[in-house]
């Protein structure tokens, strides 16, 4: 609402509530990044945090809060100029359709799951025999191993070693010259 009103000024308007896109189920943690300034974002931030940002005398710093609240994601403080902020998210979304846009469910005879089959043939078959109330042993097992594979290769798994190197990123013991001080 204006509460006053001037000839060839400026307005500046701010978002700082966006939609979560259609097919969001859950956050992934620690993946929070304000990309303009090459900073995580801080969050999730509670109710009573978010009242203090938006309310208090001092609520404002260089790093961006963020919450989930209903069916949007927002921030604070506001920007009077474009950052790029971004986000992963677990997809809900578990069927394509023939053009390759991913949805939550089936509509059309051309769509497709976006799932390994086989995980699914073995989960039918073993509700098929829970249901009828046959021995579903080997069911179970094979259902269970080749989920655990198909969760395995769905990412990306890091490399384990048995003598660790520690990070030369930052400045320590490793990348400090032992002259050349007074140079």
């Amino acid at each position: 609402m204006a509460s006053a009103t001037s000839v060839g000024g400026t307005v500046t308007f701010s978002k700082t509530i966006y939609p979560l896109p259609p097919d969001y189920e859950t956050i992934t943690d620690n993946t929070h990044w304000d990309k303009t300034k090459h900073w995580q974002m801080l969050g999730p931030v509670d109710a009573q945090q978010w009242q203090w940002l938006k309310s208090g005398y001092i609520s404002t710093g260089p790093r961006v809060r963020w919450r989930i609240l209903g069916n949007t994601f927002q921030i604070w403080p506001p920007y009077n100029t474009q950052e790029y902020l971004g986000f992963e998210y677990r997809s809900r979304g578990f069927v394509r359709n023939a053009a390759g846009d991913v949805k939550n469910s089936f509509t059309a005879d051309s769509d497709t799951t976006v799932l390994d089959d086989t995980v699914i043939v073995l989960a039918t078959k073993l509700k098929y025999f829970q249901i009828k109330s046959f021995d579903t042993t080997a069911l179970q097992q094979d259902y269970m191993r080749y989920l655990s594979i198909a969760k395995a290769n769905d990412k990306g798994s890091a490399t384990l070693s048995f003598a660790p190197q520690p990070s030369a990123v930052l400045i320590g013991w490793a990348n400090i010259p032992d002259t050349g001080y007074r140079s």
